[in-house]
């Protein structure tokens, strides 16, 4: 974020403010149109040093490929269906940890882009699509945790390879209709061993990166697979992966299963996964995705269609952007509202199938 120093020009008192008014660190101050009645409430506000959101500077600053998550993360995606439309061919798996990298700094240079690609990505097969957005959760919910980078890499590398053992499977699957043949029930049940094998015939040794893909399917209350692991037995570095798994295919869908939104996955994941994962785990993500994730589309109380872009302080005020008026029409640019209003008050979730426009990401998040 660029940042421009306001004078008391810039205010007139009695008039709503233009800008979000922000400190020299980036932190909201104050909300735009909220208004300074007292002279002396101003020059107050003056002497401390504050700023509003440099748009000309913003605009004309270069964004390089490395230097925006959106392409880095596309860029992980690109690393990833190489790899595993030539399985065949592959030795070793160091393109794996090179798309992690590149996870990780996408979530580095702003974490709330890399989690908004986890619902407006450009579409790809399912089997690329998926491990890349459980890897975002994933770095996400350990950053949250305390765990350094190196703790990380391992957990992001067996969500990207979580299913390598049946990545066509993966794409047969997400279009299936019928029922799922005895064929197919048998490599769903031993991918996790699959999986762990082929990354063994590949060099992988990391004990972390194995025990991730090995027991990413199996549930504290012992009705998982391929072992049936019970409590602490399942280490926590599979159980990130598994709620990560389950977060990202609920909000995805499938032909035969309609997406969810992200309250109502909120919802399922605190009364469904404290027994897949644990209550502390199960907590933590709710605490940290929110049930407004960034990328999200919510319906304002003024019948506003908004996107979320970026998790706020409370879990019901996100900062949002409005997109669509309440008769349809588009605004020319993205405008944001505060949810704390009343007259801004979020009022449900939207399904993004339900969006059919391109989202501007550069006037959101200021990447490409």
């Amino acid at each position: 974020m660029h940042l421009k120093r306001l004078s008391k020009n810039d205010i007139t008192p009695g008039e709503p403010i233009q800008w979000d008014v922000f400190d020299k660190k980036g932190k909201l101050l104050i909300n735009m149109g909220y208004i300074i009645e007292a002279e002396r409430q101003l020059d107050f506000l003056i002497s401390r040093g504050v700023f509003r959101e440099d748009t000309a500077a913003q605009a004309s600053a270069p964004k390089y490929a490395a230097e925006s998550p959106f392409r880095l993360i596309l860029s992980a995606e690109e690393h990833m269906a190489r790899l595993f439309g030539e399985m065949d061919a592959v030795k070793n798996l160091d393109v794996v940890l090179t798309a992690c990298g590149m996870l990780q700094k996408a979530c580095g240079m702003d974490t709330d882009a890399a989690l908004a690609t986890i619902f407006i990505g450009k579409e790809n097969k399912y089997s690329i699509t998926h491990p890349i957005y459980t890897a975002l959760f994933c770095e996400v919910i350990s950053r949250a945790m305390g765990w350094p980078e190196g703790r990380r890499l391992p957990l992001l590398a067996a969500a990207l390879t979580m299913n390598i053992a049946i990545i066509s499977l993966q794409d047969e699957l997400y279009d299936q209709q019928a029922q799922l043949s005895d064929e197919q029930k048998g490599l769903i049940n031993s991918h996790p061993e699959m999986g762990a094998a082929m990354l063994r015939s590949r060099g992988v040794t990391d004990r972390d990166w194995l025990d991730g893909v090995l027991y990413h399917h199996e549930s504290i209350d012992g009705a998982g697979y391929p072992d049936g692991l019970k409590g602490d037995d399942i280490p926590l570095l599979p159980r990130i992966i598994s709620i990560g798994d389950f977060y990202c295919a609920r909000i995805s869908g499938r032909k035969y299963r309609s997406a969810l939104n992200a309250d109502r996955t909120m919802k399922e994941i605190y009364l469904k996964c404290n027994n897949r994962v644990g209550e502390k785990l199960a907590h933590l993500t709710v605490k940290n995705m929110g049930i407004y994730p960034p990328g999200s589309f919510v319906k304002l109380i003024n019948n506003e269609i908004a996107i979320v872009a970026r998790r706020g302080e409370s879990a019901h005020s996100p900062v949002v952007h409005s997109i669509v008026r309440p008769n349809g029409e588009r605004f020319p640019a993205p405008v944001r509202r505060d949810c704390s209003r009343k007259e801004f008050a979020i009022m449900e979730n939207i399904h993004k199938a339900d969006i059919s426009m391109e989202i501007d990401r550069k006037s959101l998040w200021g990447f490409d």
